[in-house]
């Protein structure tokens, strides 16, 4: 593959996954996440927004709204269960492959580009 198509396909995996690296790059959201590793996974049935509230320095109005960008980028899901609502990380996402597939081509094409290898 030359260099223009591969540059075209990172491209397009980065446009595919803005909304996880959007997520991702928030520090509040990233502590968030490692929080969510300490709470009930979805086999267990998540967390509520008070249990982690209760696990971080953040206001429940905050953790919410964190929470709704999270699950708009498939990081976190969420079930409920009458009125309540309960959070888990989402494990079974594609965002994770792809994600790590972009990774993989990044790093080739950066390897190629390095020994001059890239047409």
């Amino acid at each position: 593959m030359d260099k223009d198509k591969q540059l075209a396909a990172l491209k397009q995996g980065f446009d595919e996954l803005a909304d996880l690296f959007v997520a991702l790059g928030d520090e509040t959201r990233q502590h968030l996440i490692m929080t969510l590793f300490d709470l009930p996974c979805k086999q267990q049935g998540g967390a509520r927004v008070g249990e982690i509230t209760a696990k971080t320095h953040l206001s429940r109005p905050a953790v919410s709204h964190h929470l709704k960008i999270l699950r708009l980028a498939g990081v976190v899901g969420m079930r409920k269960e009458g009125t309540k609502n309960y959070y888990y990380l989402e494990t079974g996402g594609s965002q994770w492959q792809q994600l790590a597939s972009l990774s993989t081509d990044l790093v080739e094409l950066l390897k190629y580009l390095n020994e001059g290898k890239v047409k």
